[in-house]
């Protein structure tokens, strides 16, 4: 676990950590044509004894405290993933249409998975937190030795942090990254 001192951050270790759960992967097929896709991770995980963790207070300072019996940070305890696609041929064409679903429920992310962070503190929401709820599409076309991909990914523009950390010596201050937006693309491939 990452612990920010103030001016610098350290690797601190749990005495000990453990996540109990279920990991289902499936694939169907109910016709020729359509493949349908389904993965899903169920998680319980938890500091069992984690004595000397840190949690921040209302400057964004480190605070020494015992996290023993709470979730390690950026472990999800539900993760979802499902696609469909659908392949299809005419003549000399070929292509598919493909569309996928990824979920993960709200996580910690604050420090690198320390610890929870006081989200009333900060005021704004999601900032200590990261849900994922995305959908992604694309369409691939094929001729002789010419692929053409049209893709979109985060098609809804789903919006989160992907991680925060506090900036060494600069007390008060939390950075975070935003994930990728809405982005659509074409690719162009040529075989010879």
């Amino acid at each position: 676990s990452n612990l920010f001192t103030g001016t610098a951050f350290i690797l601190d270790n749990a005495e000990e950590q453990n996540a109990k759960g279920l990991e289902i992967d499936t694939m169907w097929y109910p016709t020729d044509n359509w493949t349908v896709t389904f993965s899903g991770t169920f998680l319980d995980p938890e500091f069992t004894e984690f004595t000397q963790g840190s949690v921040f207070d209302s400057t964004f300072s480190a605070v020494q405290t015992d996290l023993s019996g709470t979730q390690p940070g950026n472990i999800a305890e539900t993760t979802l993933s499902t696609a469909a696609t659908w392949t299809w041929e005419r003549g000399d064409y070929n292509g598919f249409v493909r569309g996928d679903w990824q979920y993960i429920d709200e996580i910690t992310i604050q420090g690198g998975g320390t610890a929870n962070f006081n989200n009333t503190v900060l005021g704004i929401a999601g900032f200590d937190t990261r849900a994922v709820n995305t959908i992604n599409g694309s369409v691939g076309i094929t001729r002789d030795n010419i692929d053409v991909l049209f893709w979109g990914r985060n098609l809804f523009n789903d919006e989160y942090i992907t991680t925060t950390f506090n900036t060494t010596a600069q007390s008060g201050s939390l950075n975070g990254y935003p994930n990728m937006p809405r982005t659509y693309g074409v690719n162009v491939r040529a075989k010879f």
